[in-house]
């Protein structure tokens, strides 16, 4: 076969849409597979017309660009729709390139490969991922939108219940009170998890660190699961290795967290026997320490299957369940690896479980200063004059009341218009304010107030059920000193109270509080 002949086979048998153009970009010649997918019986309508003449108009730039190169002896790929002679819409990746003849470019090639389904399937794969990331994003506004309508209420049953318990009651009343705050606390976490998850999935998920003892994080999970093992005559043993480091430097809450989610599975699974929650450490470097945490019980075990579910989103190992979101140890996983460190665990059917997780922290001196919380309220608050700005009638009721049981003289206002008219008029040591009122909501009161000289260092802390870090950032941009969550921890409120209004008015803001909330905004505002 002469080079001639294989030249003409190789156009002939070519799966795609071949055809041989002049220098002008006229069409000399077209395959029959070309003819096939334009939809056309025969190429003699078409010879000698211009090949851009077969383009929308929106391509015949592109086109005539491509002829141009092709002319220069360059070779130029595009991609553009183009209708057969049937009139159906197809889109082609095209290569225009020189024919030589001894040395010299006598003719174009233009090559067309019909990609019309891929082109649908990109097509139809963008619009998948747009409407995920806007479903996405929907939920994100719900989850956060629920999480506020749940918290406000739950912030009213578990604060009232904190004033109920405070007062004189009848041993069997005490008991039914405490049913009542540890339902709020069980409703509260379920929106934990849940808010956690959403976090998750649209990479908000982040750590508030600060300094704080470790033996207080131990305390915290002993106390709220120590009654219940009790109850059902299963020992809570803690052991605390001595090299663990007693004052660190991380995320209090999530490492609680974690803890506690690990010490009630090993509960919820364990008839019988001991639960044993042991700390030691596993590396250390320069500033930092790398704990590992194991919670051991001696429950009914996991088989392997069981196992190979956990710490997936919505996965409980045993069915029926036996309570709980399904999310619990999906989110331990993730705040293990945002803290530095990972999970695992190991078990048998019949011979009980191990969960461990390791994080790392940051080593700090035993006499650190973190602000302790109070068990008591402190005596700093006594005398101080708090405005309360709340919309909701019973939630400024029971914060009142937790205030005046601190000493403090409180005032109160249900919207920003009127805090601003009621500071107008008075001196105040703090002001404690809603961000969502009618009339004017907090943070737009909050930028008005830090507009006048007299109230530049006012300590002004934000209140709300919306905890993401994109709510604390706007309050901190607003103007606020700090900010507390809906429903409120009587400690926590009196706590943060007690360190903004026995600071020097006009003075440098100390390390604290301050500190951990503008610290707890900006990874927030790094997210895209």
């Amino acid at each position: 076969m002469e080079c001639d002949d294989i030249g003409a086979w190789m156009f002939e048998s070519s799966p795609d849409c071949v055809k041989l153009l002049d220098l002008d970009g006229r069409l000399l010649r077209m395959n029959r597979n070309g003819l096939c997918l334009m939809e056309l019986e025969s190429f003699g309508s078409l010879e000698g017309a211009p090949w851009s003449a077969l383009w929308p108009a929106e391509s015949r730039n592109t086109v005539a660009a491509a002829v141009a190169a092709a002319r220069r002896g360059e070779v130029s790929r595009f991609r553009a729709p183009c209708a057969t002679a049937q009139g159906t819409e197809k889109w082609w990746d095209v290569t225009v390139s020189a024919v030589r003849q001894g040395g010299a470019i006598s003719h174009l090639l233009s090559v067309s490969r019909d990609v019309t389904e891929l082109v649908k399937a990109i097509d139809a794969s963008e619009q998948a991922r747009e409407v995920a990331e806007q479903a996405t994003r929907a939920k994100s506004v719900f989850v956060a939108n629920l999480s506020h309508e749940i918290r406000t209420p739950l912030n009213a049953i578990v604060g009232l219940a904190q004033l109920l318990g405070a007062s004189d009651l009848r041993p069997a009343d005490q008991a039914q009170l405490a049913k009542i705050r540890q339902a709020g606390q069980h409703l509260l976490a379920l929106i934990d998890d849940v808010l956690d998850l959403s976090k998750v999935e649209t990479g908000r998920l982040t750590l508030n660190e600060r300094d704080f003892d470790l033996k207080d994080v131990l305390d915290r999970v002993t106390g709220m699961l120590g009654d219940k093992a009790r109850e059902r005559g299963i020992a809570l043993e803690v052991t605390v290795a001595p090299k663990v480091p007693t004052r660190v430097f991380g995320d209090p809450a999530r490492l609680c967290q974690v803890l506690l989610n690990y010490t009630a599975n090993a509960l919820r699974f364990t008839d019988a026997g001991r639960i044993a929650i042991d700390i030691r450490l596993a590396a250390r470097d320069d500033d930092s320490v790398l704990l590992h945490f194991d919670v051991i019980d001696s429950g009914r075990g996991l088989s392997e299957a069981e196992i190979e579910r956990l710490f997936a989103d919505f996965s409980q190992a045993r069915q029926p369940v036996q309570g709980g979101s399904g999310l619990g140890l999906a989110i331990c996983k993730r705040l293990a690896r945002l803290m530095g460190g990972d999970v695992g665990v190991e078990s048998e059917p019949g011979l009980g479980s191990r969960f461990w997780f390791t994080a790392r922290l940051r080593e700090r001196a035993t006499d650190g200063t973190a602000l302790a919380e109070f068990a008591e309220p402190p005596a700093v608050l006594a005398g101080k004059r708090i405005l309360l700005v709340d919309d909701d009638d019973l939630n400024r009721e029971v914060v009142q009341q937790l205030l005046e049981m601190a000493g403090s003289r409180v005032h109160t206002a249900t919207n920003g218009r009127e805090a601003l008219d009621t500071l107008a008029r008075g001196s105040y040591d703090a002001v404690l304010m809603d961000l969502f009122m009618p009339v004017m909501g907090g943070l737009e009161a909050m930028r008005l107030l830090r507009q006048h000289a007299a109230w530049q260092h006012l300590p002004v802390i934000a209140m709300s059920a919306n905890v993401r870090p994109s709510d604390r950032a706007a309050c901190a941009e607003a103007g606020a000193s700090d900010f507390v969550a809906k429903p409120m921890d009587v400690g926590k409120l009196w706590s943060v109270l007690a360190h903004w209004t026995s600071r020097p008015v006009g003075g440098a803001a100390p390390a604290g509080h301050g500190d951990e909330f503008f610290a707890a905004t900006i990874p927030g505002l790094l997210k895209p």
